[in-house]
């Protein structure tokens, strides 16, 4: 075999799994489609449980990689209400998803992890005694292909793992990267998100070390206006810009949720992991979390099968569907409601604004979306009570 386990992208999901398994003595093999490093549209933002998850594996990032640590928000509806949040808890990191992306690939690389950029998957046969993946440049054997390339996967595409209707539960997002120096932005310290301004989504701005991250993500797929939101979204922060200067770029967003579930993510030698999996959260899109928990996942069970020689990895899709997907489907259930109903939970939120240090625990991982749905929902209820 020329690996034990080839990985198919490497971005945060394929190179955690890779220093995992090459923590293990157990040869990996990375094939990257794009040179790298390369540029990865997010506003790369780091939750307390993605800090926490990584560093229990001895992954620290170092303090060069931080750009931004902010415990203070805004959160806007439309301009017609805003409220002010300090979370007195740990602060959300932001980094440059191109250099953070980079230093976990070195982490893979120092484990003895073997890395091929800008070579493309053509194909993949799987049999019973092995997987042969082709490239634009190579043939390659292995014991088990994993694809963690993206929610565009070829891996899932060649293997025809996604169901037909896949893009429902796709999402998008476009994001812009402009350097603070440019413009008149003073709020350096403080994450703005404005819901209202796009349907089924919000807008963002993440101040960074040098630079501001402002996007828009919406789960309205079919969007086409949406490059014209960002620019009129620059435009209501006052931020000037060249629009054949401005530097952004989109991406989808693989949600989570019950169509997504028909994605088979684990079979005979093959695992995916990520966005592959479609594992993105559906209430705040969020998927660096998830990508890195799957992964963590999958070479648990990987390095089980290769020491048994059983190669069956269907065990990592219900570890995956029991762990992950509860909460998910939950998340699901309250973005719909949310996105549908702005203006109730602003309404909710000028009642009880404690829900905001709820909703923050659920994004560091104190808390669960179970809790913060069931808080919405009461006080729905009260709020319809008083109206009776």
């Amino acid at each position: 075999m020329d690996a034990d386990v080839i990985i198919v992208g490497s971005g945060p999901a394929g190179s955690y799994l890779a220093y995992n398994l090459a923590q293990n003595d157990i040869n990996v093999l990375i094939l990257e489609k794009d040179p790298w490093p390369r540029y990865k549209a997010c506003g790369g933002a780091l939750s307390g449980k993605t800090i926490n998850l990584l560093y229990n594996d001895g992954v620290h990032l170092p303090d060069s990689l931080i750009e931004n640590s902010i415990g203070d928000f805004t959160f806007r509806f439309g301009y017609k209400k805003t409220f002010y949040f300090e979370y007195p808890g740990q602060e959300i990191k932001l980094v440059n998803r191109k250099k953070f992306d980079n230093y976990l690939l070195k982490q893979a690389y120092k484990a003895r992890a073997d890395f091929r950029d800008n070579e493309k998957v053509t194909d993949i046969k799987i049999s019973n005694e092995k997987v042969i993946v082709e490239s634009d440049k190579n043939s390659y054997r292995t014991s088990i292909v994993v694809g963690a390339d993206g929610a565009n996967s070829k891996t899932a595409q060649i293997l025809k793992l996604f169901p037909e209707d896949i893009n429902k539960n796709k999402g998008m997002a476009i994001e812009s990267e402009i350097y603070i120096n440019n413009t008149n932005y003073q709020k350096q310290n403080e994450i703005i998100i404005d819901f209202d301004f796009i349907k089924e989504g919000y807008a963002w701005v993440f101040p960074k070390k040098n630079q501001l991250s402002v996007g828009l993500g919406t789960y309205e797929f079919r969007d086409n206006n949406i490059k014209e939101k960002l620019f009129d979204y620059l435009q209501k922060l006052n931020i000037s810009y060249e629009k054949d200067k401005l530097f952004y770029r989109g991406h989808p967003i693989p949600a989570a949720g019950f169509d997504a579930s028909n994605i088979k993510i684990a079979g005979k030698r093959f695992i995916l992991i990520g966005d592959a999996a479609f594992l993105a959260d559906p209430f705040v899109g969020e998927g660096i979390y998830n990508a890195c928990l799957s992964a963590k996942i999958a070479a648990k069970n990987i390095i089980k099968s290769l020491d048994e020689n059983k190669y069956d990895l269907i065990s990592y899709q219900k570890e995956v569907k029991g762990k992950l997907y509860p909460q998910l489907m939950i998340s699901e259930k309250l973005a719909h409601w949310f996105y549908s109903n702005p203006a109730v939970f602003q309404r909710i939120l000028s009642m009880k604004p404690a829900l905001l240090d709820n909703f923050m625990e659920v994004i560091q991982g104190k808390s669960s979306y179970s809790r913060l749905f069931n808080l919405a929902k009461s006080n729905f209820v009260s709020l319809v009570m008083d109206k009776l």
